[in-house]
């Protein structure tokens, strides 16, 4: 699993002029769990008990500018779930580091990400030499209902991936 999260950073990182960031895994916290209390986004911080305010699915990118993580639930296994919560991550880290404006807007900063992970992911399997018809069928099936979804959830979004990577630079 930690593996598999690192080789698909190895991959988009680059593509993103991006250094690398840290990949912690996180877990739910107990419902019995009543501190410390819930924190807001923007004090986001690794300490011993770290809890946010929203449910995280699959994974999220500190809003914290100081930090230089993604974090992505523990319980994430399946292929390509994995795979493709963590380049959607690395999405936003580029766009924390490139488009600040795109990140701090919600709609816009996942309207980027979705479209970019499904697209980088088929190129990280095709490079790695497992991209099978059926995963290509797949990605292409769950990047489909989740253009839906956000067609439903963000009324007036645009699902597509926006240029704020600069070219020719490192990063």
């Amino acid at each position: 699993m930690i593996a598999r999260a690192e080789d698909v950073r190895a991959f988009v990182c680059p593509d993103l002029r991006i250094e690398p960031p840290g990949i912690v895994w996180i877990r739910p916290s107990p419902t019995t769990s009543k501190r410390p209390p819930l924190r807001k986004d923007y004090e986001e911080e690794l300490g011993s008990v770290v809890r946010l305010r929203d449910e995280v699915p699959g994974g999220v990118t500190p809003s914290n500018y100081s930090l230089n993580e993604i974090w992505i639930r523990s319980g994430l296994k399946a292929c390509p779930d994995l795979e493709y919560v963590a380049a959607h991550e690395l999405r936003h880290v580029a766009q924390k580091k490139h488009c600040r404006e795109v990140f701090s807007d919600k709609t816009r900063a996942e309207g980027d990400a979705y479209p970019y992970g499904y697209e980088v992911l088929k190129r990280y399997f095709a490079f790695a030499g497992r991209l099978t018809n059926e995963l290509r069928q797949e990605i292409d099936k769950q990047g489909v209902e989740t253009q839906r979804w956000f067609q439903a959830q963000y009324l007036h979004g645009e699902y597509k991936t926006v240029d704020c990577v600069p070219r020719g630079q490192n990063p």
